[in-house]
């Protein structure tokens, strides 16, 4: 594939992420509420999945087995959740690492594979 045709693939991915990344964002924020919401919890989940595809195709293994992990995390947690402050802490610090991970791509430095 050529560089340019690849850029835009990398552009299409990091744009797509910051919108996955205000869901998950979101979601921490407002714990209880998502928690409570079925459907806003399960938001979260196509979420990571998506997340998770791009860095696949793109060869941003280190971002895929990050993403693999939070997926793991999330199906780890039992239910009733209790959204409580420490569940929340975690979930913004994974939104940081997420976050921190991508946006090197954004500025054109990459990830390490």
């Amino acid at each position: 594939m050529n560089p340019e045709k690849f850029q835009n693939i990398i552009g299409y991915y990091v744009e797509e992420s910051q919108e996955h990344l205000n869901t998950i964002y979101n979601g921490s924020l407002n714990m209880q509420n998502t928690i409570d919401d079925r459907y806003e919890l399960e938001a979260i989940f196509p979420t990571t999945f998506s997340l998770k595809g791009g860095p696949a195709m793109l060869g941003f293994t280190s971002l895929q087995k990050i993403v693999h992990n939070l997926e793991d995390c999330l199906q780890l947690l039992p239910y009733p959740i209790i959204a409580n402050e420490p569940l929340q802490l975690l979930f913004l610090d994974i939104y940081h690492v997420l976050k921190q991970s991508v946006f090197p791509i954004k500025i054109n430095e990459g990830v390490t594979t």
